[in-house]
């Protein structure tokens, strides 16, 4: 299913520096719940808790 997320980056879990693939942590604008992302596409700064994103992509349940 593919969507649209405003979201608060809450914590970056992973980031490499080769490729560009970002893992992390937001918390939903509207509905308050966290959720992990991930993509190569994703740019994120180094400060955590301000930066409001506009996440756009399919949504996915990871086994883990």
């Amino acid at each position: 299913m593919s969507l649209e997320i405003t979201a608060l980056l809450a914590k970056i879990i992973f980031v490499s520096d080769h490729t560009g693939f970002v893992v992390a942590e937001f918390v939903d604008c509207h509905s308050a719940r966290r959720f992990k992302a991930t993509g190569d596409q994703l740019r994120v700064g180094k400060s955590e808790g301000q930066q409001r994103y506009r996440l756009f992509g399919e949504w996915r349940q990871h086994a883990r």
